[in-house]
């Protein structure tokens, strides 16, 4: 049986629930799953306008744009004000790694069973594992807290999404390091002394880049002193074998928190991490190999499962009852579209096999988060007004 009516059937439905759960003015993503369908509609399954051998050789262009949205992600996560308290990261965190953990355990036991090449290739199948670790890992939630008028609950759920956006993102470093050679000739090293260099590259570089911008910031001074550095980031992650998105993410994070001219950054980054995220999600569309078994619904189900129990139950401090954390963890399912980005890499590096689950995983965890979560946080909020109304 085929995956290809259950994908489309979940991402129309994700892509319409998303309007009538919660309607105009949400902050629901649906447009990240039209343009997923738009790739899909282009790619080499229906119309073959993008085809395999233009997807091939626009992989250095996809590459630069993942770092690119990475870096801008990074800027904007770690650049915002209301960054919320040290519990509050500390919960997202813990939720994040502790997802990621059971995730990447569960696929390295079942791996074998369904691969058997995977039994005897540790380093691919370690790699495989942890990125699936990472999609299960991080949420969508995000974006909601930049609204001034979203609700309370809404707001919690965006800045533990802003925390556990750093796990994925982590993890995909970890994925790399395991399989990637370099490509330069340099000594070599013992693989715990390679994998922190390529693991403080990010910071490191974010950190030269502070003084680049001198006292008074400059429009043209700016965007030069930013290319020139993501430039030789991305360079060098490509040359060591590290992560891209994990060294741009950091760089940005490290720049926007040091930098004197953190609003100013901001604000010239801002604009682009959309405009570049909606084409990589379309090679995400198109790139989808719906030829793989119908695992991938017990997949989805064991992995939306997890994410939910763990929620459920490493926040149940934040929410007052049962039927609050339920809510809560079911609010919370959306998927990153830094985790679709992580998910289409992984897919360049492995496009067969196993590998070839991560893409198509991504996307339908992706439609169901869509699906289901503006329901529940349409109930959670409608809960928390209650509360508030029926105190003396």
């Amino acid at each position: 049986m085929s995956s290809l009516p259950l994908v489309m059937g979940l991402l129309l439905l994700a892509y319409l629930g998303s309007f009538v759960a919660l309607g105009k003015g949400s902050f629901a993503t649906s447009s990240n799953v039209g343009w997923i369908v738009l790739g899909f509609v282009l790619g080499p399954y229906v119309l073959n306008v993008v085809g395999e051998t233009l997807l091939e050789a626009a992989t250095p262009v996809v590459t630069i744009a993942s770092g690119w949205g990475a870096f801008a992600t990074g800027v904007r996560v770690f650049g915002l004000e209301d960054a919320g308290t040290w519990r509050t990261s500390a919960l997202g965190v813990a939720t994040g790694t502790l997802t990621a953990l059971v995730a990447s355990t569960l696929v390295w036991f079942v791996l074998p069973l369904l691969f058997p090449a995977f039994a005897v290739d540790s380093g691919p199948r370690f790699a495989v594992s942890v990125t699936a670790g990472a999609i299960a890992s991080g949420s969508g939630r995000d974006l909601g807290a930049t609204r001034p008028d979203a609700p309370a609950s809404e707001k919690l759920l965006a800045r533990i999404a802003r925390a556990e956006v750093v796990v994925p993102v982590l993890c995909s470093q970890v994925a790399l390091a395991f399989v990637a050679k370099p490509s330069l000739g340099v000594l070599p090293l013992p693989f715990v002394v390679s994998f922190s260099l390529t693991l403080v590259l990010g910071p490191l570089l974010g950190a030269l880049t502070v003084p680049l911008f001198g006292r008074e910031f400059g429009l043209r001074e700016g965007w030069g002193a930013l290319f020139g550095m993501c430039a030789l980031a991305v360079g060098l992650s490509v040359r060591f074998g590290a992560s891209v998105v994990w060294v741009l993410f950091s760089l940005g994070a490290t720049l926007v928190r040091f930098s004197h001219h953190r609003d100013d950054i901001r604000a010239i980054v801002a604009p682009t991490e959309r405009s570049l995220l909606l084409p990589l999600l379309v090679v995400v569309g198109a790139k989808l190999d719906l030829g793989t078994p119908i695992v991938l619904v017990e997949a989805v189900l064991a992995f939306v499962l997890v994410r939910v129990v763990v929620r459920i139950a490493l926040l149940s401090p934040v929410w007052g009852n049962a039927r609050a954390r339920a809510l809560g963890g079911l609010a919370a399912l959306p998927v990153a579209p830094l985790t679709l980005v992580i998910a289409l890499s992984a897919n360049t590096r492995f496009p067969h096999g196993a590998g070839a689950l991560l893409a198509p995983l991504a996307v339908v965890l992706a439609a169901v988060g869509e699906l289901v979560a503006p329901l529940a946080l349409r109930t959670l909020q409608k809960g928390s007004r209650r509360s508030v109304e029926a105190r003396p």
